[in-house]
């Protein structure tokens, strides 16, 4: 296996990006879960703001809190989390209970960490992201689910949190883009 954590060609740039996302909020050696719709919420932001490619072409209807609605994830996303977790560097948890469907979550293995260290952090992507999502405190800003709209909040030093508009979209209201609807 040390031979994967060597060969940076295993993964493409989307999916290295989605390894550093998930090495920065979440851990095996601390047993940290970053939760899938937590996830969904960050990549939208990072494409939002052009440093993650724009899949806007499928919203999924998906348990998002107490109701069901559209919400951004594509399939070539989805696609890309199971190859980082198929060369072990994502493990992933499934949980049921009674007031949500199925909830999600992933976290950075020891093994995924390490080829963040020895290929991807000190790269202009990693870079790129940091400074969208850590705050000038220098702590990660974590999700916040609410019910019109997610926002990411240093719960550190209480900046101003970030809206994520647009990630979600209320079934009742048409959707003013090109998409393909699939459903979880």
């Amino acid at each position: 296996m040390y031979w994967s954590i060597m060969n940076q060609n295993e993964l493409d740039a989307d999916q290295q990006a989605i390894l550093y996302v998930y090495s920065k909020y979440s851990s095996e050696k601390n047993t940290q879960y970053l939760q899938y719709t937590a996830a969904l919420v960050l990549f939208y932001y990072l494409m939002s703001k052009g440093i993650f490619p724009a899949y806007k072409e499928q919203l999924l209807v998906y348990d998002y809190k107490d109701s069901r609605r559209y919400m951004w994830e594509d399939k070539k996303f989805m696609a890309d989390i199971n190859i980082v977790r198929d060369v072990d560097f994502l493990n992933r948890a499934r949980l049921k209970t009674e007031n949500y469907r199925d909830l999600n979550a992933h976290y950075c293995t020891t093994l995924g960490h390490r080829f963040i260290e020895l290929n991807y952090q000190k790269s202009k992507t990693a870079s790129a992201i940091d400074a969208l999502l850590k705050c000038r405190c220098g702590h990660y800003r974590q999700v916040v689910l609410h019910d019109d709209c997610p926002e990411l909040v240093c719960k550190k030093c209480k900046q101003k949190p970030i809206k994520v508009e647009g990630f979600l979209y209320d079934l009742s209201e048409p959707i003013r883009y090109p998409h393909t609807k699939a459903f979880i």
